[in-house]
């Protein structure tokens, strides 16, 4: 199983990275939008103080759902430690964290992907919002492997976990 992974991981690390290197500015700034300080400290602390502020507690839980989808993350890069790749990103930005699963792809899927949820269930206008921020998401972990800080399993992991969060953050928030 690890040398199908290993394969697979290679493969869609190679074709990714080979892509124009005019789009290393929108990587960097798609990996910007998706750094967990931006995500937690956005859009998960904004539910909860809109939360709070409001008296509506279910922006709260939303919100901190999203933080402990983020927590489940980093434990699990402690558990499995997984190594960063080597490459020039991950030695001149000093990435010292473990590479699974991506932080970056988790958080902008549980974060924006709560967001997207929400806004989708307001007509035409949400779900272009929701389409917007679905894109997104993909670009910032798309990001991730072309800027050479993830492995492709590491991103795709992350995306998983944090559509969970976003599923979980907005059945709090819809009808």
């Amino acid at each position: 199983m690890r040398s199908l992974l290993h394969r697979l991981d290679t493969f869609f690390t190679v074709q990714i990275q080979a892509w124009p290197r005019w789009l290393r500015p929108v990587m960097k700034t798609a990996s910007f939008v998706g750094y967990p300080y931006v995500t937690l400290g956005v859009i998960a602390t904004g539910y909860m103080v809109v939360g709070w502020g409001v008296g509506d507690l279910r922006y709260a839980y939303a919100g901190g759902v999203i933080f402990i989808t983020h927590g489940i993350g980093s434990l699990m890069k402690l558990t499995v430690g997984r190594q960063r790749p080597t490459t020039y990103t991950t030695k001149r930005w000093h990435l010292k964290t473990h590479s699974f699963p991506s932080g970056h792809a988790l958080g902008s899927a549980a974060a924006y992907g709560t967001v997207a949820l929400v806004a989708s269930s307001h007509g035409l206008l949400g779900a272009m919002g929701a389409l917007f921020l679905a894109v997104l998401v993909i670009l910032i972990g798309v990001s991730r492997i072309y800027l050479g800080a993830h492995y492709p399993s590491d991103v795709a992991v992350g995306w998983l976990l944090g559509a969970a969060g976003a599923f979980i953050a907005a059945s709090f928030l819809l009808p």
